[in-house]
């Protein structure tokens, strides 16, 4: 395909071992890559430029081009090794069923047309009949990496195949959004642009120089999404076969409201989900795309029929989507862009599933009865508390530094943390104002990972430092490291923050009072225990989800209790004055807390009757 374009000049590190196009076929067995990429380069140049252009100088022993036109190519000895064929001579279609067979790290499809189907497919089923005498199936593939850059390369079957064979594969809409997107910002910059001309404020000449000199930025803006978007697919895949249940649900969903055709996308049926639930398995890199455009699509389409895109505070999203460039000359026409609900809503969307998951808006439907619309004000909520952004943003720069399968877990944890958020303002009645929810609560956050911070005696200061350290030893930044260790206590702050302001208390005093809850009841201790359990079915995961939030729900009502009985005490004492009177619950509930760590294997229930011992005694 096009290897003298844009995809193969990305690395000088590229060793191009085999091509083909429309008119020839290349083999370099041995190419030099600083040599070979300055040659593409050049021909990426040269207008109507072709392989019989290139420096046969430059191609290693055995290699050469030819013409597709011939009937026989001959096959040196390293042509043959680096191709694991062993005839001498091959017909030009042969050497290029050989050539997308050939172990590689890479195969980059950059050209027109289907080259690869499934095995159980027939060449009429994939309906290119110009490409029918070079079509290979997909279990003959075995580069390690497959890059789309061409539209088709693979049909969906086959993509699949060869993923659940450990290919490595997206769809081509997934290695091919960059376009895509660049062409959708092209569009929206030009309407942006003509409000500006029709009102005076640039003539066509300037507005052409504009759009050249934001040319680098939108790449930046554009890159930045392909990142994230890959990213999310890749903690989906790390993390698919735990989630079958969730994305049965998802589909069905899709299904009642007309959004998705599971034979038409090729996607699983329900009894091939439980097959591969039952299996251990889990949904394809190439099954999840699908499952990731259709989620975006369906809550952008939710929030487009609401009225949050209309949100002030969301107006950043419109910014941070257009140049530097662009929102410096015209802020004050962004909002009258005729596009302005449809960039808001979609980019609330990419942005909630890149970061959440591609069944989270759904789930949390389901698990708490709220609207899409309402989960997406909490979770934007949630996430500028928490500035969730820079911690994300710290992770991801480890790119290159720690392994990925590290980075997917601390992703996790920052994930855990804002669901966390997300649920409490969703069960304290939701957020109607996103700017009013960030402005009480985000200090309320910062205190508390100062005082957090400070805390570096103790048995739960041991432990912070012992995790940070643990994270800085594999490859974590120390100041990331400490923000990470502390995550699982700061998603207590949306409580902290509410019982504050109830109590008219400090931040500070009150997180104590929190921490010292901990140590003297056995919460996080069931908590630890619910982690560990794997809910099977809905019906169990909703009751795994309902337990985590009613022990949230204790611990809060408790610091209440203990704070409103003792105003004036230290945090020790107004704990110590809340347990005192109850000494017989205290011990059964040590007693039932006992036998739950003794046992083996524990389900809910057993974590459910502890639950509602802990309930009983805080009511007693």
């Amino acid at each position: 395909g096009d290897v003298f374009g844009s995809g193969l000049l990305r690395s000088e590190s590229v060793q191009l071992v085999a091509a083909f196009d429309h008119r020839h076929v290349f083999i370099d067995p041995n190419p030099d890559p600083e040599a070979s990429y300055a040659e593409r380069a050049r021909l990426h140049d040269l207008p109507g430029s072709s392989w019989s252009d290139y420096d046969p100088d430059l191609i290693s022993d055995g290699g050469g081009v030819w013409s597709r036109d011939l009937k026989q190519i001959p096959l040196t000895e390293q042509a043959r090794r680096v191709l694991r064929v062993s005839d001498e001579w091959l017909s030009p279609p042969e050497v290029i069923r050989a050539i997308l067979r050939a172990p590689a790290d890479l195969l980059f499809v950059g050209g027109i047309g289907t080259f690869v189907k499934a095995s159980g497919e027939s060449n009429d089923d994939v309906g290119d009949r110009a490409n029918d005498a070079l079509r290979v199936n997909a279990d003959d593939i075995s580069a390690r990496v497959v890059a789309e850059g061409g539209n088709l390369a693979f049909t969906q079957r086959a993509r699949i195949q060869y993923a659940r064979r450990g290919g490595h594969i997206n769809i081509d809409a997934i290695d091919n959004s960059a376009g895509v997107d660049t062409s959708d910002r092209e569009v929206n910059l030009k309407i942006l642009l003509d409000q500006a001309i029709d009102q005076g404020r640039a003539t066509h000449d300037e507005a052409g120089a504009l759009l050249a000199a934001m040319q680098e930025d939108v790449a930046e803006r554009v890159l930045r999404g392909v990142y994230l978007q890959t990213s999310a697919l890749r903690q989906e895949a790390a993390q698919s076969s735990e989630a079958m249940q969730a994305y049965e649900a998802l589909m069905i969903a899709l299904e009642e409201d007309g959004q998705l055709d599971r034979v038409v996308e090729v996607l699983p049926s329900s009894s091939q989900m439980e097959s591969r639930r039952e299996a251990g398995a889990g949904l394809t890199r190439p099954e999840l795309a699908v499952l990731l455009s259709a989620a975006k699509s369906d809550l952008a389409v939710r929030l487009l029929a609401s009225d949050l895109p209309q949100d002030p505070y969301l107006a950043a999203t419109l910014r941070g989507y257009f140049p530097r460039l662009a929102v410096e000359r015209f802020d004050d026409l962004l909002d009258d862009h005729r596009l302005r609900r449809e960039l808001v809503a979609t980019a609330v969307a990419n942005d909630i599933v890149n970061r959440m998951g591609i069944t989270y808006a759904n789930r949390t439907a389901s698990e708490l009865g709220s609207t899409r619309v309402e989960i997406v004000r909490a979770y934007w909520a949630a996430r500028d508390v928490a500035n969730a952004d820079a911690l994300w943003s710290g992770i991801e720069e480890l790119d290159g530094e720690v392994d990925p399968t590290v980075q997917v877990t601390l992703k996790l944890g920052v994930d855990q943390m804002i669901d966390a958020f997300t649920r409490i303002y969703l069960r304290q009645g939701g957020v109607e104002d996103i700017a009013s929810a960030v402005a009480r609560d985000q200090p309320a956050f910062e205190e508390m990972e100062k005082s957090l911070l400070e805390v570096t005696s103790g048995r739960r200061g041991a432990a912070r430092r012992a995790e940070a350290a643990r994270l800085a030893g594999i490859g974590v930044h120390p100041a990331l490291a400490d923000q990470l260790a502390s995550l699982g206590e700061l998603g207590l702050v949306p409580d902290v923050a509410g019982v504050a302001r109830s109590s008219g208390e400090t931040v500070r005093h009150v997180t104590e009072v929190f921490l010292r809850l901990d140590e003297a009841l056995p919460l996080n201790a069931l908590h630890s225990r619910l982690e560990r359990l794997t809910p099977s079915g809905h019906w169990q995961r909703w009751q795994h989800r309902g337990l985590i939030d009613e022990l949230r729900d204790i611990r809060r009502a408790a610091a209440e209790q203990a704070l409103s009985r003792s105003p004036s005490a230290s945090p020790a004492e107004a704990v110590d004055a809340l347990l005192a009177q109850r000494a017989a619950a205290r011990e059964r509930l040590d007693t039932l807390v006992r036998l739950i760590e003794r046992e083996q294997e524990v389900d809910l229930s057993a974590v459910a009757v502890a639950v509602r011992a802990l309930r009983d005694l805080l009511d007693a």
